[in-house]
């Protein structure tokens, strides 16, 4: 029984540790989301006006160089899926010198939208966890037709910041801004514990035999 007890410890300990292990990776499409995640339209705002806490309701502000709200029909014509007719852009008549900043109230697993951007710019995506950063994504445009890009951390994170880079003006517009927050504690433990059960059972059953 003792041996058991040991085996279980071990199983929920390896457990945790996988969970902390933070992994973080670039994300192309929406499909790894769960559906039931946050997005942001930004099609309640107005053009010109500076995004930043419009939407902290929803857990999450913007800082850094400026993002606005525009309605220019050149760049909505490259979100086809853009029914709103508003989109976010740091583009206020000069390239964005300073990366832009999504700051969470709870720890995210993943984010990602919808980006357009110059030819042969680069967008990179950092994940910080209280400050402290953990990675850091990249992908860089072939046309200006804008494509779903978006980062998952499995450790966690609670903001990211956005530059881009290249030899072009480093143009950034973005729309359906979505988030998923990591899962609640409580069920990764009751994950954790269920597989010591398993184990345990396991090892009962071969013992039995």
């Amino acid at each position: 029984m003792k041996l058991l007890r040991i085996i279980f410890l071990a199983v929920l300990t390896g457990a945790s540790a996988c969970g902390l292990s933070a992994q973080v990776s670039s994300v192309f499409n929406t499909s790894g989301f769960s559906g039931a995640e946050t997005v942001i339209t930004f099609n309640s705002l107005t053009q010109g006006i500076q995004i930043t806490n419009q939407f902290s309701g929803q857990a999450v502000t913007f800082s850094g160089a400026a993002l606005n709200a525009s309605t220019n029909s050149g760049d909505l014509s490259q979100f086809a899926n853009n029914a709103g007719g508003v989109i976010a852009t740091t583009w206020t008549g000069a390239p964005a010198n300073t990366p832009w900043v999504a700051t969470f109230t709870v720890p995210q697993l993943q984010i990602g939208f919808l980006v357009e951007m110059n030819t042969g710019d680069t967008v990179a995506i950092t994940t910080r966890l209280n400050g402290t950063s953990t990675g850091t994504v990249s992908f860089l445009s072939s046309n200006t037709t804008a494509v779903f890009f978006g980062v998952k951390d499995t450790g966690g994170f609670n903001s990211i910041s956005v530059s881009v880079t290249g030899t072009n003006n480093r143009f950034f517009a973005m729309d359906d801004f979505r988030f998923q927050a990591i899962p609640e504690p409580g069920v990764t433990a009751l994950m954790a514990a269920g597989l010591g059960l398993t184990t345990l059972l396991h090892f009962r059953r071969r013992a039995a035999a």
